[in-house]
């Protein structure tokens, strides 16, 4: 029995194979931070305990002595506008505003700038903008720009 929900699945998974072809192709804009970035997650989904992987990832990061930011999306937030979560000395939002995830990373990797922006390249200018010299993306294979 084919599902109901295959045609969605079929339009979708088009979408996708074009997008991806522009960017292949060199179509699409592709835009480089000015700092390494080490992108964190999957292709498709989340739940999939990338969260704790971005904390470790950032401490480890910090001890070596580089500043860290990290960007999120910061899914669930009331505002689609960029929130700085934090500069690395305490929360600056909440979790309503900027994002679960976001706020338990700030709290768990202190000394971290943190930023929920769904533009990714906005928010990595943003941190570099900070001091920002290496940026840890949460779910970025999910955004190809």
């Amino acid at each position: 029995m084919i599902s109901p929900l295959a045609p969605l699945g079929a339009l979708y998974g088009g979408a996708m194979s074009l997008r991806n072809i522009g960017y292949d192709h060199g179509w699409l804009d592709v835009q480089r931070a000015s700092v390494p970035v080490v992108s964190v997650g999957n292709l498709t989904v989340g739940g999939t305990g990338k969260t704790p992987l971005v904390v470790e990832l950032t401490r480890r990061l910090q001890r070596r002595g580089l500043a860290v930011g990290v960007l999120s999306r910061g899914y669930g937030r009331v505002t689609d506008e960029p929130t700085l979560v934090s500069e690395g000395h305490g929360l600056l939002s909440d979790a309503a505003h900027g994002g679960d995830e976001p706020t338990l990373i700030a709290q768990l990797a202190p000394g971290a700038l943190v930023l929920s922006d769904a533009d990714r390249v906005r928010g990595a200018r943003a941190l570099t903008d900070l001091g920002a010299r290496v940026i840890v993306l949460d779910d970025g294979f999910q955004h190809r720009r």
